[in-house]
């Protein structure tokens, strides 16, 4: 619960989460992509507004599902650590059973209030992380349709697409904190008291810390020049802006 009440329900780690995505995006060269940044700004914000609000818009809909098929929303290292926290204490199911079972008196309309607006919370945090990853998905698909097939991404093919869709969400899931790609055994330190809080985020940090670099060096000796390109945007953020992506907490 305290946890829970220092990072989800506080509007300072919200700020945190922020500007550490931002960081991400520097340290990758996404922000170096001026003529891209803007638009893919605002398409992800349309996107990320239309899931927070569980609208019908049905193309907006369709493209959230896209990029959760591919595994790069929905993966926010802390929420899903707290998650997971909760699951280990039968917190959910000790909250089902008291308000299914029993008559709601106030305590217990109280405590359904208290998991609503906590809810709430948890997908604006959960919206914080998706919205920068999408940014980063489409300005890397922009970047390798042209490196790769010499054309915009919207003139892609339907195979063409799908190849460049995957390749980008690899890197995506390799150069942001994602959950699904925290080691178990890390999963399993956290339940230790003594160890920090939050050790999850800390290993995704260093991890796509690595490969982000690691990915720029790959780039920079490719043979495609566009992909050199790439690399050296890439590697130009790393260098100056990965220490910024460590520690947000």
């Amino acid at each position: 619960g305290t946890k829970y009440a220092k990072t989800i329900l506080s509007l300072a780690t919200h700020g945190k989460n922020v500007f550490g995505n931002i960081g991400f995006m520097y340290a990758n060269g996404h922000l170096f992509e001026v003529g891209d940044v803007g638009s893919e700004i605002n398409n992800a914000y349309q996107t990320i507004k239309n899931d927070f609000r569980r609208k019908d818009n049905k193309a907006l809909n369709q493209r959230m599902n896209e990029y959760i098929e591919l595994g790069i929303v929905k993966q926010s290292a802390s929420i899903g650590e707290i998650r997971d926290m909760f699951k280990d204490a039968n917190m959910s199911v000790a909250m089902e059973s008291r308000l299914n079972n029993q008559k709601l008196t106030l305590k217990n309309q109280a405590l359904s209030a208290a998991r609503e607006t906590g809810k709430v919370f948890e997908d604006a945090y959960q919206a914080e992380d998706d919205f920068f990853k999408i940014v980063a998905f489409e300005i890397e698909k922009s970047r390798y349709a042209e490196a790769l097939y010499g054309k915009p991404k919207s003139e892609l093919t339907a195979e063409q697409a799908a190849e460049v869709d995957e390749y980008v969400a690899k890197i995506v899931k390799n150069t942001y904190p994602t959950y699904s790609r925290v080691p178990e055994a890390i999963k399993m330190i956290r339940r230790n008291p003594l160890i920090g809080n939050f050790i999850s985020f800390q290993a995704e940090s260093y991890r796509v810390a690595y490969n982000t670099i690691q990915l720029g060096i790959e780039e920079a000796s490719s043979g495609n020049p566009e992909i050199r390109k790439i690399g050296a945007k890439r590697l130009v953020g790393a260098a100056t802006g990965t220490d910024n992506t460590i520690d947000r907490r």
